[in-house]
């Protein structure tokens, strides 16, 4: 009788200690939010992988429902990032850790029909006499006009591929590119 007492009570706290240990996690865990586009069209990403390296150690995210998780990073540290979908492999570098930390909304494109892209300058009907008219012409909207990349020498390239991340409650957000000839 007594064993059967002990092993009821072990059974409890193992219980206890485990809804705690996972309820406790939720806390030291960062949620983000990711999306993929090709040419401007959502694709679904339900196979993406998101990685992150700090101080030369990877550490994979974990997706639950929508959201990818990872853990909360010490703000000394900077990361880089590494998100796997489809065929592209985009590696970006040195981000401030504050930015994961609060959560994130990732964005990953690929853009092959650039000839497609409105540039600001042209948006807003600006001329070369137009003040600013060289540094509006080489930025273009993206992502439903949500968003804009700075890209040179547009007629020469066959794919450009970026990266945004937008954190959580904060008005900032980077950008990162990568040309592919």
């Amino acid at each position: 009788m007594p064993l059967m007492k002990l092993s009821k009570t072990s059974t409890v706290l193992f219980m206890l200690f485990s809804v705690n240990l996972v309820l406790g996690q939720d806390t030291a865990l960062s949620k983000h939010k990711f999306d993929f586009y090709i040419n401007d069209i959502k694709h679904s990403s339900s196979d993406a992988e998101i990685s992150i390296i700090v101080s030369g150690d990877t550490i994979k995210s974990n997706k639950i429902g929508d959201f990818y998780y990872l853990p909360i990073l010490d703000t000394v540290n900077n990361f880089d990032i590494a998100i796997k979908v489809e065929n592209i492999l985009f590696v970006g570098q040195d981000y401030k850790a504050w930015m994961l930390n609060r959560g994130t909304r990732i964005i990953l494109g690929r853009i092959t029909n650039l000839n497609k892209l409105v540039s600001v300058a042209k948006y807003n009907g600006m001329t070369k006499k137009d003040e600013g008219w060289k540094w509006y012409s080489k930025r273009y909207f993206v992502i439903d006009h949500a968003y804009t990349l700075d890209i040179d020498n547009l007629k020469k390239i066959n794919e450009l591929q970026f990266l945004i991340i937008n954190p959580n409650n904060s008005n900032s957000l980077v950008t990162t590119q990568k040309v592919v000839r």
